[in-house]
Parts: structure tokens; sequence; C-alpha cells
């Protein structure tokens, strides 16, 4: 069993770096069984009778597949930035909006397909992987009939036997899966280099808030673990933009929407009643939301003061109430400590 999984590991790294190095123009077809696998080893949940040894080695192949992903996303903004550059020769970079999102998606296609004809190169493949990954953090599904993932590494337990699952079926994701992609977005986040922070968040966080305000936060599609590492992933990238440009993602909602629709998300799950079987998860989500507060006002406050901020004055009495309440009579330590921390910090604004 060791060996066997010594192997894995060795052969996700060799992904790993495949990806890093691949030209554009490749054929990427094979960047998919990667996925495959590297996703059916993410959705597996450790059981009480398999032992503490294979729980360890499954917990390092895991955290290559993270990796694995986490390279992709990196990659597809790299390739997809210098594609803009190489068109238009930077002056999108350096004059106005950094990528026309939708528009050059399907440039990027048009010209692979012109030039490769029906096959997917690797800088398709690597979109692809993108919005899958996407997709199944906010759906928490994934549909055997997109012709993307191979389906025949997933297999559904019935009366004890391993069943395949048909052309048509989807497969769903745990909690915790969906956490281990999110932890990807938070690595590529921290990872990727500073030009390429907007274009990573305008690809990510529309569809990440649009399905976290979608609906209350519960115990699967919403599950507070979900819900804390987005939020982790949202105050990486505003912190290290050191700018909320980020969330303005072209649309048609401006910057001060996204940012005031942010900032309700962190209050909603500051505040909001939670059911869940996880106090852990709980106290995740609640600590990472009051440090997106912390970066939202701060930066809105500091930055843009002079034309009034994102926020309106409501806001941020609201945003002040609900800290002190935190500091005052919260029952987890580390929230009041916190709370208390970010009143002081917000005050100097």
């Amino acid at each position: 069993m060791e060996g066997t999984f010594k192997r894995a590991r060795a052969a996700v790294y060799a992904a790993c770096h495949y990806v890093s190095v691949a030209e554009d123009n490749e054929n990427g077809i094979g960047i998919f069984g990667i996925l495959a696998f590297v996703l059916k080893v993410i959705s597996i949940e450790p059981t009480d009778d398999q032992g503490n040894a294979y729980d360890g080695h499954l917990i390092q192949l895991q955290t290559g597949c993270i990796d694995f992903i986490t390279l992709c996303l990196i990659s597809c903004v790299q390739r997809q930035l210098q594609c803009e550059q190489d068109r238009e020769g930077g002056s999108r970079l350096s004059n106005g909006p950094l990528v026309q999102e939708l528009s050059t998606l399907n440039e990027v296609k048009k010209s692979d397909s012109t030039s490769t004809g029906s096959i997917k190169t690797v800088r398709m493949a690597l979109m692809e992987v993108f919005s899958l990954v996407i997709d199944i953090i906010t759906t928490r599904k994934m549909r055997n009939n997109s012709g993307v993932v191979d389906f025949k590494l997933f297999v559904r337990k019935n009366n004890q036997r391993r069943e395949q699952v048909s052309q048509g079926e989807t497969i769903e994701f745990s909690p915790t899966a969906r956490t281990c992609l999110l932890n990807s977005f938070i690595l590529a986040s921290q990872r990727c280099q500073p030009s390429q922070l907007t274009l990573l968040a305008r690809k990510c966080l529309p569809k990440t808030i649009d399905w976290a305000l979608g609906g209350r936060i519960d115990s699967d599609i919403r599950h507070p673990l979900c819900i804390a590492a987005a939020l982790q992933m949202t105050f990486v990238l505003v912190t290290r933009s050191k700018s909320l440009d980020v969330l303005e993602n072209g649309s048609g909602q401006t910057r001060k929407d996204w940012v005031r629709r942010t900032h309700k998300w962190s209050l909603a799950a500051i505040k909001g009643v939670v059911t869940s079987d996880s106090p852990y998860a709980i106290s995740s989500m609640r600590l990472a939301a009051l440090k997106l507060i912390l970066a939202l006002v701060s930066i809105d406050q500091n930055v843009f003061s002079e034309n009034g901020g994102c926020l309106s004055p409501s806001e941020i009495v609201e945003t002040f109430s609900v800290l002190r309440g935190a500091a005052n009579v919260d029952e987890e330590p580390a929230m009041r400590k916190l709370a208390c921390h970010i009143l002081e910090a917000i005050q100097k604004y």
C-alpha cells in the first residue's frame, strides 16, 4: 500500500511540472485524465477501519492533488494574460481594463480551434479546468456528459458493489472535498504574481460571492467550512492587492456594488444562525469573516475616503454594531479578541 501511494505522489508531482512547462498549443487532453484522478483522490474521506497509516499517506497524496489544481489555476491566469499581452502589445494591461472575460475566452477558444482542429490545447484545457472547479465548488456537482473528465475512475457503491457512473448522471462532492478545492484557490491567491491577482479574482470571485449569498449557511451546499475557505480566499486577494479593484469584475455591476455585496456576505457569516455539527467549522468561518471585514473597511475608508467610500454610513454603523457585540458578548474567546483588535484598527480611520 505504501508503495502505491509513493508512485501516485510521484505521478502527481510529474503532472504539476508538466502543467508549468507545457506549451500553450500542445494537446492538453491528458490534463483531463490527471484531473479525473485528482478529483477522485480529493473526494476520498478516510474511514475508521483504514487505520492511521493509510490516512497519513492519503493526506499527503491529497496535498499533492491540491497543489496540482493550484498550478492549473495559476497557469491558466498566466497564459490568458500572456495571450492578451501578445494580441494587443500590452496596451490593455497598462491603459485599460485587464480583461474582457467572456469575449477573451471565446477568442482564445476560436484561435486554438483554428490552429489545432478539434484538439483541446493546453490553454483551452486549463480554462475548462478552472471553470469546472468553480462549478463543483458552487454547485457541489459534476455531470457525466461534459466530455471533460473521464468518469471511469468514479464509482458508486450499490449494495456493496462498485458501479461506474452512467452517462448523464452527476457526481456530488462533499463539503470536505469542496473545501480542498477552495484551498487550491487560496494557495493560488498567495502564490501568483501581483500582476495576476486581478484576473484571478475576476475569474473566481463573482460566482463565489453569488453562491455564498444565494441562500442560508447550512450543512451541505453552503457548509461553514466551504464558506470559511471562500472568505479566506477573498481576504487574501483583497489584502495582497491592497485594493478593492479585485472586486470589480466587468459584469455590469460596479466596484461599489461588489464591495457592498462582499461586506454583506461577511456580516452574515459573523452573525448568522448556523445549523452544523462542527463547531470548528463555524468558528473558522466567523473568524475568516472578521478578517475580511477588517480588510474591506480599512481599505475602503483609507483609500476611498475622499470620494465617500463604497460603504454607506449605515453599513459602517452596522459594522461597528456587529463588531462591538462580538467583542463584548461573544461566547468564543478568539472571536472577542479578534473583534477588539479590529475595532481598534478601524477606529483609526
